[in-house]
């Protein structure tokens, strides 16, 4: 057993010899004898160990062991009392961790910095870059559009804000009021500085009522506005690049207007960026056949995409039901799906001929099909309730889809008769259609591809349409942090450019998170995180504590995985250290 304190390591000229380990420990060895061996005719050195180093890169130190006392006789000479280095002073106490997860703001503040983000963001908008960038921070990290949990996030995760005030209400909105239109548009014109205007871009839309960006794709026979939503902002515009991956500008504005013009809207912004092409990527809601033709005659290409459970979709897959789902020749080369492209039309009376890309996916199959289930099964209860209740009632949509009501006539004591909801039957064959197009869905594109292409372009769409996604075009929610009442009045009512502002970090955080794929697509093995979000919850695992000293450390060894994921980024254990110490000079 080694003694805690170190010695001087023994002067014994031509009797002490070091030996390395690979662990990287270096013990020290004592030549006590030498024994001559008569077969090999020469001396043989017996050694024994009486240490280890106390530091591997200096020899003059060493923690003894029982030998060393044998060897060199007493107790071992003591060192001299080296002065204590200067404590700095702790912070004072405040409603910061002490342990903080650096892991997802390195990374983070890598991507931004190598983009050029950090310096367009400083340049727009001043002393709210911080702000904005701990917003987008807190939007990716946590998966959605609010700020319900900033309090919490701001306590446990390092700031970009350079004096880390954002515990307040008043700070954030007064914050993010400093990034108004014409800042927001001096930063668009930064951030599309240099780009190919002659490539197509893709342009998507989200309604902020989230559950309009839910409803499968259907097509009216009109153009019906949107309803107002209580003074909230009504759509998002965003444009992508070709690949419908990197954000490149968006346009907010009310939604009470019909699609077509959503539509000429965005086209006409577009123009205001010098974009010659573009392309409409819509796969929720109603699509009226005055925006069809609107597009049409506008030469404006578009991607829709209609899911299983919508109407179009069941119209257009019914007749080739059987032809590609399990046919080997329609297997879309490096995934699991099966793809077959024809051509039809979307409706009767429609003045073109479509490419419709057939697509079925086995891996959603069963998820879909056992939501189905559950949704059959709540309809059964329901009317059942409905039934026992003996009265007049007719059903409605959108159970009328699966099932045909029964009613029937009784007689009270007065003689009088009336009709009853007596319950419902199953249409089966409605049941067994929906059952077989589980795990389908039909892309609809204007311009000639494939089912591969076409699928490529809805990956990135998918990501952002979850549940959690990072863009609303609502207000902030009012519950940003646990502070006073008088300070939460400061989001009852936000400035129309808090609102701006709002808008724009969720934007920025779009940006970020497709910088942070980019990086994360060389990745490769299933041992690496499959998502951006399950990268950023492995790395968000590195915590830096701060000890008695006031020096942030990192205390635990880095993985295998988290080493690979910083190697993404041009990262490496030294980088993350120094970044981490950073943290103290703020």
């Amino acid at each position: 057993m080694l003694d805690s304190k170190p010695v001087r390591t023994p002067e014994a000229p031509g009797k002490i010899t070091f030996s390395s380990r690979a662990s990287g420990a270096v013990y020290v060895l004592y030549e006590y004898a030498r024994v001559y061996d008569p077969k090999r005719k020469f001396n043989v050195p017996k050694r024994a160990s009486i240490g280890r180093l106390a530091d591997p890169s200096d020899r003059t130190w060493m923690h003894p062991n029982k030998n060393y006392a044998q060897y060199f006789g007493g107790a071992a000479p003591q060192p001299a009392a080296a002065p204590e280095p200067a404590k700095r002073p702790l912070p004072p106490p405040g409603p910061r961790s002490l342990a903080q997860q650096v892991g997802p703001y390195i990374v983070i503040r890598s991507v931004v910095r190598k983009s050029g983000l950090g310096t367009m963001l400083k340049s727009a908008f001043g002393s709210a870059a911080g702000a904005l960038l701990d917003v987008a921070q807190y939007l990716i990290l946590n998966g959605g559009p609010t700020l319900d949990a900033f309090s919490l996030f701001a306590r446990r995760h390092p700031l970009f804000d350079p004096e880390a005030r954002l515990l307040s209400h008043k700070f954030l909105v007064s914050q993010l009021s400093q990034a108004g239109e014409e800042e927001v548009a001096y930063f668009l014109h930064l951030w599309n500085e240099g780009r190919d205007r002659r490539q197509r871009i893709c342009i998507t839309s989200d309604a902020a009522d989230p559950t309009l960006n839910t409803r499968p794709l259907e097509i009216s026979p009109c153009d019906v506005p949107a309803p107002e939503m209580n003074g909230r902002i009504g759509n998002v515009g965003i444009a992508f690049d070709a690949r419908n991956r990197m954000p490149l500008f968006y346009s907010w504005y009310a939604g009470i207007g019909t699609l077509a013009d959503n539509l000429r809207f965005m086209a006409s912004e577009a123009e205001r960026f010098d974009y010659e092409r573009v392309a409409f990527v819509l796969a929720h809601g109603a699509v009226s056949k005055e925006a069809l033709e609107w597009m049409d005659a506008q030469g404006v290409q578009f991607l829709m995409r209609a899911e299983s459970a919508s109407r179009l979709a069941t119209g257009l897959l019914k007749p080739h039901l059987g032809t590609f789902e399990r046919n080997p020749n329609h297997r879309i080369p490096g995934t699991d799906l099966h793809g077959k492209t024809v051509e039809g039309r979307l409706f009767e009376g429609d003045r073109k001929s479509r490419l419709l890309h057939l697509i079925f996916d086995p891996c959603t199959m069963a998820a879909e099909r056992q939501r189905f289930e559950e949704v059959l099964l709540m309809m059964r209860e329901h009317l059942k309730s409905v039934a026992e209740f003996g009265i007049d009632w007719k059903i409605q949509p959108p159970y009328t889809r699966y099932f045909q009501g029964v009613t029937r006539t009784i007689t009270d004591k007065e003689g009088r008769t009336r009709t009853i909801f007596a319950g419902a039957e199953e249409k089966a064959d409605a049941i067994r259609e929906r059952l077989m197009l589980c795990g389908c869905a039909c892309l609809i594109s204007s311009e000639k591809m494939s089912a591969a292409e076409a699928c490529s372009c809805f990956q990135a769409l998918d990501a952002r349409d979850a549940p959690d996604g990072l863009i609303n075009a609502g207000r902030p929610t009012r519950d940003v942090c646990g502070t006073d009442d008088d300070d939460m009045d400061a989001f009852d009512e936000p400035s129309d450019d808090a609102q701006s502002g709002f808008i724009f970090a969720q934007f920025l955080a779009l940006i970020i998170r497709a910088l942070i794929e980019e990086k994360l697509s060389g990745l490769a093995g299933e041992v690496h995180p499959e998502s951006t979000e399950e990268a950023m919850r492995e790395l968000g695992m590195i915590e830096a504590v701060l000890y008695d000293d006031g020096v942030h450390r990192i205390p635990q060894r880095l993985s295998a995985v988290q080493k690979d994921l910083f190697e993404a980024f041009e990262l490496n254990e030294s980088d993350l250290q120094r970044l981490t110490a950073d943290l103290d000079k703020r």
